[in-house]
Parts: C-alpha cells; structure tokens; sequence
C-alpha cells in the first residue's frame, strides 16, 4: 500500500469512528464530484477522480463537512452557494491531515511543505494558515498549562 493509500485507509478509519459511511464506486467517471449528506451522514467517495493527488484532500473535505455539521447537502464545486461550509470543511480536512502527520510521525518544517506533500490547491491556503495557527494554540495552551501545573511558572 502506498502512501496516498494509507491516508485514504486512514481517513476510512476517522469515518468509521464518526458513525459515517461511504459509498464507493469504481464505475464513476473521473470527474464526478465527490459529496456528502449531512443528514444521512453519508459521503460519496469518487476513487477514479483526477487529479490522483487529490483525493485523500477530498475526502477529508467531505469528512469535515459532516464534522462541522453542515446542514445542507451539495458538491464541493459550489463553494459559491455557502462558502462559510465550505472553509469548514476545507479547515477540518486540513486538520485531519495535520493529526494523519501527527499519529504517523509525518513533519514539514513549513506551511508549504505541507501544501505541497498534500497538493493543497490555493483556494485552501487560508484554511491550512487557520488549521496549523489553531494547532499552535492548542500546543502552546497545553504546554502552558503543564509549566504552570509543574513548576508554578506563567509562559
């Protein structure tokens, strides 16, 4: 299994944890937009779509529309319809790429390695500026908390 492979198991995994299912098919051309259906907590999953890169980004964008809760059911090609849902489905799908890097030891020393390795398109730079800044703060609060806990000393 390579890379890309694993991360697509992986997002699966994070899938299956959150009561999601998903619906493949490998008969689907490959530019049939991958969606998901809060309600149904269901996502359909393209295997064939292209560019290959894309797709573990996909599907993690279709996991976050469901994590965020996102009410309405539409493809990510209409950002425009409710833009608000999707920048949280792109923030969460960037942030379960940070926590795929995280659990397998995965590092970048910058933000566009990061956007890089993934492929991230530009549209999701934003995003991937909130998801790594929140991943700092979560960071800094927890090793804040554990000096104060520890030795009495405010960072």
């Amino acid at each position: 299994m390579n890379e890309m492979e694993d991360l697509i198991e992986w997002l699966r995994g994070v899938a299956a944890e959150n009561n999601i299912t998903i619906s493949v098919e490998n008969q689907w051309p490959s530019d049939w937009v991958p969606q998901s259906q809060n309600e149904m907590r269901h996502i359909w999953y393209n295997p064939n779509w292209l560019p290959i890169r894309e797709r573990p980004l996909t599907l993690a964008h279709e996991i976050g529309h469901i994590l965020s809760g996102d009410e309405v059911s539409f493809s990510c090609n209409y950002c425009s319809i409710n833009e608000k849902a999707e920048g949280d489905g792109d923030l969460i799908a960037i942030m379960l790429l940070l926590d795929y890097c995280r659990t397998h030891d995965i590092t970048f020393e910058t933000k566009q390695q990061l956007i890089e390795a993934f492929q991230i398109p530009t549209s999701m730079t934003e995003s991937v500026d909130r998801a790594t800044n929140f991943k700092l703060f979560a960071m800094r609060k927890k090793y804040r908390e554990l000096a104060i806990s520890s030795t009495g000393v405010f960072i």
